[in-house]
């Protein structure tokens, strides 16, 4: 692949090197050799391009706001042909030679995986990131412009831990993302076009102590 470079190290060892902040890369790696050494890791990682980057833990809120939009949409979808997914599953954007892991995932229909691994999922329908300090700019931005490349992408939910607050971006019916009306109170309702779906805040920031 473009930029891959012939290892002195094992992928494995790279890996293993003591935790490094989002933006600080390890080193180049082929897409072989960061899924052979991503594959056998406690920890995950980000691949771009053949840079490696750890993928930093959250914080309890953020934890606990993850666990309740699992549970919601669990819970919404038993009638659906749509499952949500925790940020276990890996997925990669093929056209920026991506791989990472969403904070929530939903997919409709059957999921496409890259291989035989069935660990790395090629066609979400909705991607959510519940932001941290950290890594608020890249989900806005960049991270953003990269997940506007998966084709089966209709929606893209960004979600404050320190506040209720929601972003919402749906791909129209001309392939152009446009932003939703967004949440800031914690009585409104997040609307997912795409599964005919009203999910109110309360049960997203449920059990969150915005005091602290």
């Amino acid at each position: 692949m473009r930029g891959s470079l012939r290892l002195k190290k094992s992928p494995q060892h790279l890996l293993k090197q003591k935790a490094f902040r989002m933006s600080s890369i390890i080193e180049r790696l082929s897409v072989a050799d960061y899924l052979q050494a991503e594959r056998a890791s406690e920890l995950k990682h980000e691949f771009h391009e053949g840079e490696v980057a750890v993928m930093v833990g959250g914080s309890l809120r953020h934890a606990k706001i993850i666990t309740n939009l699992v549970n919601v949409f669990s819970d919404l979808l038993t009638e659906q042909d749509a499952d949500v997914l925790s940020q276990a599953l890996r997925v990669r954007v093929d056209a920026v030679d991506l791989y990472t892991y969403p904070d929530v995932i939903i997919v409709c229909g059957s999921p496409v995986l890259e291989d035989d691994h069935n660990d790395t999922l090629m066609n979400p329908t909705v991607i959510i990131e519940v932001l941290s300090p950290s890594t608020e700019a890249y989900d806005r931005g960049q991270k953003f412009g990269y997940y506007r490349q998966i084709p089966s992408l209709r929606e893209y939910v960004l979600v404050a831990q320190h506040q209720p607050a929601i972003d919402h971006f749906l791909r129209n019916e001309n392939e152009d993302w446009v932003i939703r009306n967004g949440c800031e109170r914690i009585d409104q309702v997040l609307k997912l076009q795409t599964l005919e779906l009203q999910i109110p805040l309360r049960r997203i920031y449920h059990k969150i102590d915005f005091q602290h």
